[in-house]
């Protein structure tokens, strides 16, 4: 092991022959992992780092099982630390070079990270204070929409409903530079809607943070994304009054892009199936005064005809 010069490969074979250590002495398993865990500050691309330290988790669990969970949150403290490196400009390069946008390319972190904030709550008995402790670290982080995604994707319900307004807060202040913007928002609308109640001052108070953010999104397709789950969220925690004010928002936002709405037809109709689906009473949609319009915002027979099938359809059931 000792001959293999080069970090990357010496470090995959050690963590592949860790198993090896039980015919040997299990007493050295746990020094090694802490060793590896180490050694891979010495990985100078943080995206095969962490997919590094991925790997010598799951070793880790599948040999220790319940005391393999300690080296998760290890691990997820050693990236943290270097998280920096992945918006140093020669990373840039590299990913430009592959013609991988930013979004593209931070994309590809999400399941390794994912993988280590899983594990990190699995042997943390206090979710809560976890949770609150990582959105502060995200506050002092620069660049850090990839952290927040992450940890919004990993948590539940109940824990990210409770810092909504935190995590909203922090997305309005860097909209403008973040690019993963749609996954945070669509995110955080999903785990609002499967939260269960939530007081009505409060829930005005998020879609009024909400709208603010979106209604100056640049890409329709990202902002349709986001809507979806969040005039869900209207139609179950709030009236009928709000729900129609931001179809208005969306009629304004669309009348004013560059594209047509048949262009997003397929974004449309999923949005129009949440408000049908979850509306508390679907008669009420034909008294507001902007469904009709909004539906109107088709051009084409077939949007248009697809469209009216499910009004029909989910309303005949009704």
């Amino acid at each position: 092991m000792a001959s293999i010069r080069e970090l990357l490969p010496r470090l995959y074979m050690e963590m592949s022959l860790l198993k090896c250590y039980a015919y040997l002495s299990k007493d050295e398993i746990k020094p090694t992992i802490e060793r590896l865990t180490i050694m891979i500050r010495g990985i100078a691309n943080p995206l095969v780092a962490v997919y590094l330290r991925f790997y010598l988790c799951r070793v880790s669990l599948k040999l220790l099982g319940k005391d393999g969970e300690m080296y998760f949150y290890n691990n997820l403290k050693e990236f943290l630390e270097d998280y920096q490196q992945i918006f140093h400009p020669i990373m840039k390069k590299n990913y430009d070079m592959q013609s991988l946008p930013l979004d593209k390319y931070l994309q590809l972190y999400v399941p390794a990270v994912s993988w280590l904030l899983y594990g990190t709550l699995n042997s943390n008995k206090c979710e809560d204070s976890l949770i609150e402790k990582l959105l502060l670290q995200c506050q002092e982080l620069d660049n850090s929409e990839l952290l927040l995604y992450c940890i919004i994707h990993a948590f539940n319900a109940r824990s990210v409903t409770k810092n909504a307004s935190v995590v909203l807060e922090m997305v309005r202040k860097s909209s403008d530079n973040m690019v993963l913007i749609s996954e945070i928002l669509s995110c955080l609308g999903e785990h609002l809607c499967n939260a269960g109640s939530q007081q009505q001052l409060e829930s005005e108070t998020l879609i009024q943070t909400w709208w603010k953010i979106v209604s100056s999104m640049k890409c329709t397709f990202q902002f349709l994304q986001v809507l979806e789950p969040w005039i869900q969220f209207a139609c179950l925690h709030l009236s009928t009054q709000h729900v129609n004010i931001i179809l208005r928002g969306t009629i304004r936002y669309m009348v004013k892009s560059e594209r047509t709405a048949d262009e997003y037809s397929g974004n449309f109709l999923f949005v129009v199936k949440r408000i049908l689906k979850f509306v508390p009473d679907v008669e009420e949609l034909f008294l507001m005064d902007a469904f009709m319009p909004l539906m109107e915002l088709a051009q084409t027979a077939n949007a248009r005809t697809m469209m009216a099938k499910n009004v029909l359809s989910i309303s005949s059931r009704g």
